[in-house]
This record gives structure tokens, sequence and C-alpha cells, in this order.
């Protein structure tokens, strides 16, 4: 449920929920926390979210992002979390958000490739 909502609404939990989603098969009780904060800050922050207000233009914009998971000059080459970039893209149409994501990946150009 927390997917489907950071994917339309929220992206501002997109970082949260990726990072819990990636123990799912094999979560802890810290996991289960931190999916319980993520609910807590939803409920005091139910009035915010994606407002739409395109504007009478049409527009493509898009806003491309890479980053060594910000490790730079810390990786462990051997820690499989750790070698890879995080790929963000974000679509406006219209000055409309209409597609955002973050991926992890191997390769920093993959970001323009993947956003093109």
């Amino acid at each position: 449920m927390l997917q489907d909502l950071q994917g339309h609404t929220r992206p501002d939990i997109y970082f949260a929920v990726s990072q819990c989603r990636r123990y799912i098969h094999c979560h802890t009780n810290m996991h289960i926390t931190v999916l319980k904060r993520i609910g807590r800050f939803l409920l005091k922050t139910s009035e915010k979210g994606i407002i739409l207000k395109p504007t009478s233009e049409l527009t493509i914009d898009c806003y491309v992002d890479a980053d060594f998971a910000g490790l730079w000059n810390k990786e462990d080459h051997n820690d499989e979390n750790c070698v890879k970039s995080r790929t963000i893209y974000v679509l406006f149409i219209s000055k409309c958000p209409v597609l955002w994501i973050t991926r992890l990946q191997y390769a920093e150009y993959v970001s323009l490739s993947m956003a093109m």
C-alpha cells in the first residue's frame, strides 16, 4: 500500500519505503518500527501531497540526477548495496509531475538513458 501511495501522491516517502522494500523477505523488528514511523509521518502530514496546477502552455521538462548513494570514498566493494549508483528522474508536463523514479543502478550514465 505504501508503494502505491509513494508512486501516486507522496514522493516524499519514496526513499524510506524503497529502503524497507529491500528487506521485505527478511525483515526485522527495526523494519517494522520504520514502517510505523512512516505511518505516523503520513498521519501528521495527511494534508500534504502533490498539488497539480498545470499551466496553459504545453511544456515537457525532465530532471535527471545520479549519485553514488552518498558514499563517495566510503564504498565497500564487497557490499552489493554500496557499489550501486542511485538514478533519479522526474518528468513534468505543463509544470505538473507525471513520473518520478528512483532506482539503484551500476553506472551513472544509465540515469540519462532511462529518462530518455
